[in-house]
């Protein structure tokens, strides 16, 4: 039965990877263990727990016998009842397991069996529509009661330092009660009933939603995501410009043909033709009050034309000046490799007369 104890109380690799009731008594075990029994238990508790162990302590000393002995065996162990006192040597879930021995000295395997069975008359009955509530809904009550006793460890905590091991143990469980949580959560989103049933992770939010905005259309059928539309189908149409750009001679032409157009209007609707220049000056008056250089003035666009030709002569002539340097470069070393080569060639001829001389031959010419 110890052993069996202790596996439930300490845990196994296998049981933390499993699944189903054991996990959660084993991981809720653990969860009381981190908190210590002087600040766990009432001051009852910890009378009645007190004299207990007192009785106990009374009844070793009756069997050992000697006074003496036991006198002797006092200060080389040390204070006994120091060692004894159950607040000090255990842990909350070993106090509770002397607490209950009727019911937890049974066997593992019949704990499960009846957990199992209960948990097919919880599902028969939730089947049924009878049960007030579901595993899930233990679960999550059994969450909040983790909740609280997790705050009230931090608040130890607070008061006294905690050791390595305990902090790394409220680590453990934390990973563990989040682990709990998304099961719990997918168990919910797997079963319709519990869905209707609202939120079981204690939290009343939970399950709330926000209600979906619905999504804005522009006049193009574009989505819109802000209050504001600052797309191109609400703003108002931009009056073109049509004198922009570094054409002159171009612009020069446009200029010259209105002002024939308004010159030949005046000859037959003199009004016509005032209102058509009204028109022009109020357009370019508009452009420019929207930052656009409007090049409407005659004066300035042939200077700026003339500038432009003498601009485009001069650098005519640079780059014919520039050809004509490389051009002369060319020949200049055209004009030497082909010179070379007479030279070498002539080396060549030198060179062959000089041996047919030593030779004694006869060279026509020489």
């Amino acid at each position: 039965m110890k052993s069996m104890k202790k596996k439930i109380v300490n845990g196994t690799e296998d049981e933390r990877t499993a699944s189903g009731p054991e996990v959660d008594l084993d991981f809720f075990r653990r969860i009381l263990d981190t908190i210590p029994p002087s600040s766990f238990f009432s001051d009852d508790a910890k009378g009645k727990l007190l004299q207990e162990s007192d009785e106990s302590s009374s009844e070793s000393d009756e069997i050992d016998g000697d006074i003496k002995k036991r006198k002797i065996e006092q200060k080389a162990k040390g204070n006994k009842k120091q060692r004894l006192n159950p607040l000090q040597s255990k842990t909350v879930s070993q106090i509770q397991f002397q607490s209950q021995p009727a019911e937890e000295d049974e066997p593992y395997s019949k704990i499960k069996e009846k957990q199992k069975h209960k948990k097919g008359k919880g599902n028969k009955k939730s089947a049924a529509g009878g049960g007030e509530g579901t595993p899930e809904v233990s679960k999550a009550a059994s969450l909040d009661a983790l909740r609280q006793k997790l705050t009230q460890m931090q608040k130890l905590g607070k008061e006294r330092s905690l050791t390595s091991t305990e902090i790394q143990e409220q680590k453990r469980l934390r990973r563990k009660e989040s682990k709990l949580k998304s099961k719990v959560k997918r168990k919910k989103n797997k079963n319709p009933e519990l869905k209707a049933a609202g939120p079981i992770n204690g939290n009343s939010m939970a399950g709330y939603k926000s209600p979906e905005r619905p999504s804005v259309m522009d006049k193009e059928g574009k989505l819109v995501f802000s209050k504001f539309d600052f797309t191109k189908s609400n703003e108002k149409e931009k009056p073109k410009n049509s004198l922009h750009g570094k054409d002159f001679k171009r612009l020069l032409e446009k200029i010259e043909k209105r002002k024939s157009k308004i010159e030949s209007l005046k000859e037959t609707n003199a009004e016509k033709a005032k209102k058509l220049e009204q028109k022009n000056a109020w357009h370019s008056v508009m452009l420019r009050a929207e930052g656009e250089k409007v090049k409407d003035d005659p004066a300035l666009l042939k200077k700026a034309l003339k500038k432009k030709e003498k601009v485009k002569e001069k650098k005519k002539a640079k780059w014919a000046e520039r050809q004509d340097t490389v051009n002369k470069k060319m020949e200049k070393r055209q004009e030497k490799r082909q010179k070379n080569i007479q030279d070498r060639k002539q080396a060549k001829k030198d060179k062959k007369l000089k041996q047919a001389k030593k030779k004694g031959r006869m060279v026509p010419g020489f």
